[in-house]
């Protein structure tokens, strides 16, 4: 998975991020989860997923 979120910041952002660690150094967890929620056509559920898996503790 983690070098489809690299291939995603690529092609969204025009940065090539050797690895994970390397673009949350750019980016937050937070931007990076919209980030791809958003290039695979979710746009705007960031926030809702997240709290939905904070209320269920997963």
């Amino acid at each position: 998975m983690e070098r489809e979120l690299l291939e995603m910041l690529l092609e969204v952002t025009g940065k090539d991020f050797g690895t994970l660690d390397d673009a949350l150094e750019a980016y937050t967890a937070h931007e990076l989860f919209t980030m791809w929620l958003e290039y695979e056509g979710m746009i705007g559920y960031a926030d809702t997923i997240l709290a939905v898996v904070k209320l269920l503790r997963v």
